[in-house]
């Protein structure tokens, strides 16, 4: 059975800005996974969620795949190492949930 698992992440930039997207690991390492362009609309099935992006791209997770693995841990260090290196010191990724999602006003 493969392995796969989602969350939501949530990216702020330096003025205060957030914008969600989806983070998918594909394996138990830490190289196997894949982000989308920012989540735009989420429709809720009785067992996934179909995740919009702004790219256009439609996603379909399942909610039992919700969960950590390595390669997230491993994103959210390198991405906070950019930011720093690149001096957007107030920048910063985190994960998120499908419910702060739906707090931010998003739909």
């Amino acid at each position: 059975m493969a392995f796969c698992r989602w969350r939501f992440l949530k990216t702020t930039d330096e003025q205060g800005q957030s914008l969600f997207k989806l983070f998918q690991a594909f394996s138990q390492g830490m190289n196997d996974w894949w982000l989308n362009s920012g989540i735009v609309r989420m429709e809720e099935t009785p067992e996934s969620y179909v995740v919009h992006g702004v790219s256009g791209s439609v996603y379909e997770v399942l909610k039992t795949d919700e969960g950590d693995s390595p390669a997230i841990e491993v994103f959210l260090a390198q991405a906070q190492r950019g930011f720093l290196q690149t001096g957007m010191v107030g920048a910063k990724v985190e994960i998120s949930s499908v419910a702060e999602y739906r707090e931010s006003g998003k739909t």
